[in-house]
């Protein structure tokens, strides 16, 4: 049942198409024409492309070109941004993966600069949604999971959940079905984490469906059994009800319980007969003659076998055809019409050589697309190791004229410490001479102050020993006079 659970990881981590909200446009088409300045007519021309994305890519893409050309006039940051989002967006819709790239990835160096974290994020979400396209899975799981770091980083469980489907489906498309169950299964985590019981439920039932593929039936009637018939039966995609019973009916089919597989089958039929939804036709028909082949209703699955056959035409889808064409011809040998299953085993072993190279070729072309990507990235590598070398023996070159200029000025600053601490050195020298030859010259006048003052001592005290001898010899006389007088009074009468 490898189709149906194709359809499911497409529905559950693609963006569904919703009915237009046509009030939400002619709101903005008012505001469009009524803007009073640049930046509401970039802001109205982006929720305009984002109504617009699913409906009608390419006015969508002239929407937003028509808003980069305004906020480049004007460099605008994240609104220029979010216009090469959404332009991206288009040329991813369109198949013009490289452009698509391109655009996403003048919007990350945006983001990347104004640190937006939730719109880089969204930004490497749809990087990784066109890397994937092109078959460049190892950048792509890079992308998302830089994308998941981001929206961890915000607590914004939903968006986080979503790119783990994207991972999971990348390894289910390249067979590696555990990798791919180990996705599915942080999916599942992280969606409980954010409390969303719809989003749950349907992963849940998307990796039962994966181990009803590989008929790991107990694993998968395990994971049915904890869904919610009441959450898938009331989301708003009718092909998520269908899904999940015409699942569940191809499960109890597989166990043999062919009552319940048949009251599952009906109920799956509602939906069958109430939608002209081709994805529900195919998916009912198919089941339904694998239903009753296994069942052994030969003539209802010879009908539902033609059922297939045609919707697949109808839709140009190969496998499904291959599927309508095995189970006709089964339900022709049950009903011993040999000739008539002959001949559908010789046109289904026909499709099937035809899906086989078809996958051959594709396997193929994922090979060489990823032998080219490697070998750029290798020739990137090279090149960028031959930039390291160059940039180190620039940087060497700088480091060693640095280290010479700090040598020089390291040389000059001493010298110029040296000169100026000699010229201290001469000039406190000078001083001193100078200093010397004036205290020398001073005490020369000293001296000769000093010399003047013993020659004038020496007159001053001759002077003295003259008048001393003098009052010495004068005193003398006194004495012989008084000596006399003395005398002369005894002698008197």
């Amino acid at each position: 049942m490898k189709k149906l659970l194709l359809y499911f990881l497409f529905l559950f981590s693609a963006s569904a198409a919703f009915a237009q909200d046509t009030k939400k446009i002619k709101q903005l088409e008012t505001t469009l024409s009524t803007a009073p300045n640049d930046s509401v007519k970039v802001y109205a021309l982006t929720e305009l492309s984002s109504e617009y994305a699913d409906a009608d890519p390419k006015k969508a893409l002239a929407l937003a070109k028509k808003g980069a050309l305004i906020a480049e006039k004007n460099k605008f940051g994240l609104l220029r941004a979010e216009c090469y989002y959404y332009i991206g967006s288009g040329l991813l819709q369109t198949g013009k993966n490289d452009s698509a790239l391109y655009f996403f990835q003048l919007e990350k160096d945006i983001r990347e600069e104004k640190k937006d974290t939730l719109g880089l994020a969204f930004c490497l979400r749809k990087t990784g949604d066109c890397l994937s396209q092109q078959g460049q899975h190892v950048k792509a799981v890079k992308a998302y999971i830089d994308a998941i770091r981001l929206w961890d980083s915000k607590k914004d469980f939903w968006h986080s959940a979503n790119v783990y489907v994207d991972l999971g489906n990348i390894y289910y498309y390249q067979k590696k079905i555990d990798k791919a169950l180990q996705y599915y299964t942080s999916a599942y985590e992280t969606y409980l984490k954010g409390n969303d019981k719809v989003s749950s439920n349907i992963i849940q039932m998307n990796t039962a469906i994966i181990y009803l593929e590989q008929n790991q039936l107990e694993k998968s009637k395990q994971l049915f059994d904890k869904v919610s018939e009441k959450i898938m039966v009331d989301y708003r995609q009718p092909e998520v009800g269908h899904g999940y019973f015409i699942n569940m009916a191809m499960l109890h089919t597989k166990m043999g319980d062919y009552p319940y597989a048949q009251l599952l089958l009906n109920k799956a039929a509602k939906y069958y007969s109430d939608s002209a939804n081709s994805i529900i036709k195919l998916n009912h028909s198919s089941g339904a003659a694998e239903f009753y082949v296994r069942s052994g209703n030969y003539r209802s699955g010879l009908e539902w076998s033609k059922k297939l056959v045609a919707h697949a035409k109808e839709i140009g889808s190969l496998e499904y055809e291959k599927a309508g064409l095995n189970f006709m011809a089964k339900s022709n040998a049950g009903l011993k019409n040999y000739e008539a299953a002959y001949a559908g085993f010789l046109a289904y072993d026909s499709i099937k050589d035809s899906l086989l190279s078809t996958e051959n070729r594709k396997q193929v072309a994922e090979m060489e697309s990823e032998f080219q990507t490697a070998k750029k990235e290798l020739e990137n590598k090279s090149l960028k190791a031959e930039a390291k070398v160059k940039d180190a023996e620039i940087q060497k070159a700088e480091d060693e004229k640095k280290r010479q200029n700090i040598l020089i000025i390291a040389f000059a600053c001493v010298l110029l410490l040296t000169v100026a601490f000699l010229y201290f050195v001469y000039r406190n020298l000078q001083q001193n001479k100078q200093k010397n030859r004036i205290i020398t010259e001073q005490k020369l006048e000293v001296d000769r102050a000093y010399a003047q003052l013993n020659e004038k001592n020496k007159e001053v005290l001759a002077s003295i020993h003259y008048a001393k001898r003098i009052q010495l010899a004068l005193m003398s006389s006194e004495k012989n006079i008084a000596r006399k007088l003395n005398s002369v009074r005894k002698n008197k009468p």
